[in-house]
C-alpha cells in the first residue's frame, strides 16, 4: 500500500499540484495527464527521491522508481546485475529472458536505450521492492522489448505504479490515474474505461460550458434591453413633463427618482452579467485541459505514381565492419501518398537506413543504389538534431518558418508555447516540450513536404498530443516513412507497406 495524504509541490513559486490524496493498492495501476502536468515529479515525491512542498507519503516498505533518463556508471553490466544471480523463484523465469540477449562484459554507458531498460528491469525483479514505478518503461525498446514490458506488468510480484502514454502498456492496469490542472482523478479500468468515461465526462462539462455561455449572453443582453427601455421611458415622462406646467422643483424631484432607478437597474443586472461571466470561467476551469497541436498540410498532395524515394540491391558497411549491416540487399520504392513503415529489432540498421536516406554522412561504404527523389522532405528523429539547443523555440522555429514573427507566434501557441515561453532555450525543455518544438519546425515550415520520415515519434508524447498528431498524419496527403515499435499508432496511420529489416 502506498498512500498520498494531501501532497502539493511548487516548483520555483508555481504550484505544480495542491491536495491530492489517493491509496495506490496492490495491482497495477497507470498514471497519465498532459506533459508538464508533473506527472515524474509526483512519482520521485513517492518514492522518496522529492520532497513535497506539502502533505506526506506513507508507504508499507520499499519504493523504487525506474526514471526515464537514468545516471549510469562506470561498472559493467555483470557488476550492475550483481544482485540478480540469485532471484526469488517466481520471477527467475522473466529475469533469466530480460537478460538474456544481454553483454555483461560491456558497460553501462554502451548499452543502448532498450539493453539499458531491460538491465533496470531484471535489477528491480531482483531486489523486490514493495512497490515499483515505472516511468515511460517502453520508450526506446523495439517489438521483442515491448513485449518483455507487457509481460512484466503481468507477472511481476510487486505494486506497480506506470506512467506511459502507451496503450499496450495502458491496457493491461487495473486501474488509471490522471494527473491535470484539477488534480488527481481516478478511473476504475483499463485504457479502454478511462477513454469512454474520459469522453462522456468532457462532454457532459463543454455541454454545461455552452449552456452558461448562453446564460452568459442572455445576461448581457437583457441588461441593455432594460437599460435602454428605461432611457426611453425617461426621455418620453420628460418630454411630457415640459408641456404638463408642473413647477420646475417637482421636475427635478422625478429627474432624481428617474436616475436612482436607472442606477439601480444598471447595478442589478451589471452584477448579473458578473456572475454569469463568473459563472463560465468557472466551468472552463472544471475542463481538464489538454494541449493544443495544430498541424495544417492543406495543400500537400502527392501524385500516385510520383516515386519519392527508391532503393535497389543497396546495402551499407560500417568502417571496420566485416560484413553488410543487411543479409540481403534492400529493394524497394515509395511513391504517391503511401505509408512506410520500417521494422525490426533495435540494431538492425533502421536509423542508419534513415540517415542515408536524408543524406545524412554515415562513416562507411555502400553498395547499389539509394536515392530521395522528394522534392520536400520534413524529418523528425529521437534526438531531435533539427533543433539548436542554444537557440530559443522562437529562433529554431522562425529559421525556416513561412510566417512573419507575430503570426508564428500565435501559431506556436498551437504547441503550447505562449506568452515569454517562445524564448526557452531548447535545452531547458523537457522531453515532450522538445519534440513538440520539433513538430513545430518541422510543419511551420516554409514549404509543405511532399514526405515526413519519423523516427520514433511517440516516445516523448502525452495521449493528448498523440492523438492530434495522429489526425494531423491521416489527413496529410503526402508519404509518410514510419519508424515506430507503437502498433497502435502505426495502425491509426493506416499502414500500407511494411520493410523489415534484419541484422547480418
Amino acid at each position: 500500500m502506498l498512500t498520498l495524504n494531501r501532497i502539493g509541490h511548487e516548483v520555483a513559486g508555481r504550484s505544480l499540484f495542491k491536495n491530492i490524496s489517493a491509496n495506490l493498492g496492490e495491482g497495477v495501476s497507470g498514471l497519465v495527464g498532459p506533459n508538464g502536468v508533473g506527472k515524474t515529479t509526483l512519482a520521485k515525491i513517492l518514492a522518496g527521491e522529492v520532497m513535497p512542498t506539502e502533505g506526506r507519503v506513507i508507504s508499507q516498505g520499499r519504493v523504487i522508481i525506474l526514471a526515464q533518463k537514468a545516471e549510469r556508471g562506470g561498472e559493467t553490466l555483470g557488476e550492475y546485475l550483481a544482485d540478480v544471480w540469485e532471484p526469488p523463484e517466481t520471477v527467475a523465469s522473466l529475469i533469466q529472458d530480460l537478460i538474456a540477449p544481454l553483454n555483461l562484459e560491456r558497460r553501462l554507458v554502451e548499452l543502448s536505450g532498450g539493453e539499458w531498460v531491460r538491465a533496470r528491469l531484471a535489477k528491480a525483479l531482483a531486489v523486490g521492492p514493495a512497490y515499483l514505478i515505472l516511468d515511460e518503461p517502453t520508450n526506446d525498446l523495439d517489438r521483442e522489448g515491448r513485449d518483455l514490458v507487457l509481460r512484466f506488468v503481468r507477472e511481476a510480484p510487486m505494486g506497480l505504479l506506470i506512467i506511459s502514454h502507451d496503450r499496450e502498456v495502458l491496457a493491461e492496469v487495473d486501474r488509471i490515474y490522471e494527473l491535470s490542472n484539477q488534480g488527481l482523478s481516478l478511473y476504475g479500468g483499463d485504457f479502454e474505461f478511462y477513454e469512454g468515461a474520459r469522453a462522456h465526462e468532457r462532454a457532459g462539462a463543454e455541454s454545461n460550458l455552452e449552456k452558461l455561455k448562453a446564460a452568459e449572453k442572455t445576461a448581457a443582453r437583457e441588461r441593455e434591453d432594460k437599460i435602454q427601455r428605461q432611457e426611453k421611458r425617461q426621455r418620453v415622462a420628460a418630454a411630457k413633463a415640459e408641456d404638463s406646467g408642473i413647477p420646475k422643483i417637482l421636475l427635478g424631484a422625478r429627474k432624481r427618482r428617474a436616475q436612482k432607478t436607472m442606477s439601480k437597474i444598471e447595478v442589478r443586472e451589471s452584477q448579473n452579467v458578473r456572475a454569469a461571466e463568473s459563472a463560465v470561467d468557472g466551468a472552463w476551469g472544471e475542463l481538464k485541459t489538454d494541449p493544443f497541436l495544430r498541424l495544417d498540410f492543406e495543400g500537400a498532395r502527392v501524385p500516385a505514381g510520383k516515386v519519392l524515394a527508391a532503393a535497389e540491391a543497396f546495402n551499407f558497411r560500417f568502417n571496420g565492419a566485416q560484413r553488410t549491416l543487411w543479409p540481403e540487399p534492400l529493394t524497394f520504392q515509395i511513391s504517391g501518398p503511401s505509408r512506410w513503415q520500417l521494422s525490426g529489432a533495435n540494431g538492425t540498421g533502421k536509423s542508419t537506413l534513415l540517415k542515408l536516406l536524408l543524406g545524412q554522412r554515415v562513416p562507411g561504404d555502400s553498395a547499389g543504389r539509394l536515392e530521395l527523389r522528394a522534392k520536400d522532405v520534413c524529418s523528425l528523429d529521437q534526438r531531435y538534431g533539427d533543433l539548436n539547443p542554444e537557440l530559443s523555440v522562437l529562433q529554431n522555429v522562425q529559421e525556416n518558418s513561412r510566417f512573419a514573427e507575430v503570426e508564428l507566434r500565435n501559431e506556436l501557441a498551437f504547441y503550447g508555447f505562449t506568452g515569454e515561453q517562445v524564448f526557452q532555450k531548447v535545452r531547458a525543455l523537457s522531453g515532450g516540450e522538445t519534440l513538440k518544438a520539433s513538430l513545430a519546425r518541422m510543419f511551420l515550415g516554409a514549404r509543405i513536404p511532399e514526405l515526413i520520415v519519423l523516427d520514433e515519434p511517440t516516445n516523448n508524447l502525452d495521449l493528448a498530443g498523440l492523438r492530434l498528431l495522429e489526425k494531423a498524419l491521416r489527413d496529410f496527403k503526402g508519404a509518410i516513412l514510419l519508424v515506430s515499435h507503437d502498433r497502435a499508432f502505426a495502425d491509426e496511420l493506416g499502414i500500407t507497406d511494411r520493410l523489415e529489416l534484419r541484422k547480418a
